[in-house]
């Protein structure tokens, strides 16, 4: 029961050191070295069981940001930054800028290919990003080039044989 009273006034401590938010599970294991093996499941089966055992409400699940919030704001980050940002200037910018969503939403689209060619076809209706347009395009045609020709200058192996 010790443990139990630790994790519960830890949480209390969290919440109000982060303006009444209740930390979430990766957050309180972070912040005060106590492991989810230590609670779960003797203690707990679900993380929001001890979020409303320490006398708050449980954390809500965030919605999914619509394709097109993520893509107008990847555009408008690129306006800004002159160029297409990288994953790191993603993960900045969510810091920096509360209404900007966290990079891993953009993870939906299955890497930094498939995201250009979303955000081409977006830019595409949407006039006020023909820079940003034009810098997918030479993007994706270098792919496009560097899909085409042979790995960095390597020869070509030939497998097999064959009978003449």
């Amino acid at each position: 029961m010790k443990d139990k009273r630790r994790i519960l006034t830890e949480i209390i401590r969290l919440t109000k050191e982060n303006g009444g938010m209740p930390p979430g599970v990766r957050k309180f294991e972070s912040e005060t070295g106590i492991r989810e093996s230590d609670w779960f499941p003797d203690l707990w089966l679900r993380w929001g069981d001890a979020i409303e055992e320490a006398g708050f409400a449980r954390n809500k699940l965030q919605e999914t940001v619509r394709d097109e919030v993520l893509l107008s704001g990847y555009a408008q980050l690129a306006q800004r930054l002159g160029r297409l940002p990288l994953q790191g200037e993603l993960i900045l910018e969510s810091k920096r800028n509360p209404s900007f969503p966290s990079e891993k939403p953009f993870r939906r689209f299955g890497g930094k290919h498939n995201l250009l060619k979303a955000l081409d076809s977006f830019c595409r209706t949407h006039p006020e990003f023909n820079d940003v347009l034009a810098w997918c395009e030479s993007k994706l045609g270098e792919s496009d080039r560097d899909a085409a020709s042979p790995s960095s200058g390597k020869a070509k192996i030939e497998t097999g044989s064959s009978i003449s």
